[in-house]
């Protein structure tokens, strides 16, 4: 009989997730550098990350730093014109960040929930009248093309174009 692995419990952090959290979020290494020094994949970091133990060590570490959301903010907002240096005919000139530019905005979208669903399902139903306007429409469009209930396009009628 095989026994089951022990379930982690949320809200306490292994030594291997410690050592994550200072990598990740203190030392500000990423995900692929700090499964590469640890010797362990780049999941195993995620699963860490996913903790509420994890986030709750880590705010209070940025907070001990002097990173609040309120600086945050102001650094995300600063991104939203970040420039870069460019080598163009031997001179360095400063141009637009685009990459930068959208991934902050990115961030600002999601922080205020404007950004387009993943998955949309959309059901249609028609009153008596709707199918009344559809018919009126197509009276008036006679010769032109028809509007179907049941299809969502337009239609050439019978003897259009004749």
């Amino acid at each position: 009989m095989h026994s089951r692995p022990k379930k982690e419990d949320p809200n306490t952090l292994t030594l291997q997730q410690l050592e994550i959290l200072q990598k990740h979020t203190i030392e500000g290494k990423t995900q692929e550098q700090v499964a590469k020094e640890l010797g362990i994949s780049r999941d195993s970091v995620k699963r860490a990350k996913r903790k509420p133990a994890y986030h709750e060590l880590a705010q209070a570490a940025l907070e001990k730093k002097g990173y609040t959301v309120e600086s945050l903010v102001v650094d995300l907002i600063a991104k939203t014109t970040a420039q870069k240096s460019e080598n163009i005919g031997g001179s360095i000139i400063e141009i637009e960040d685009n990459v930068s530019q959208m991934k902050a905005l990115d961030q600002i979208a999601k922080i205020y929930g404007v950004h387009a669903p993943q998955n949309v399902n959309l059901t249609t139903t028609m009153t008596a009248s709707d199918k009344e306007l559809l018919d009126e429409l197509n009276e008036l469009t006679a010769g032109g093309a028809a509007v179907s209930p049941d299809e969502e396009s337009l239609e050439p009628t019978e003897g259009a174009g004749d």
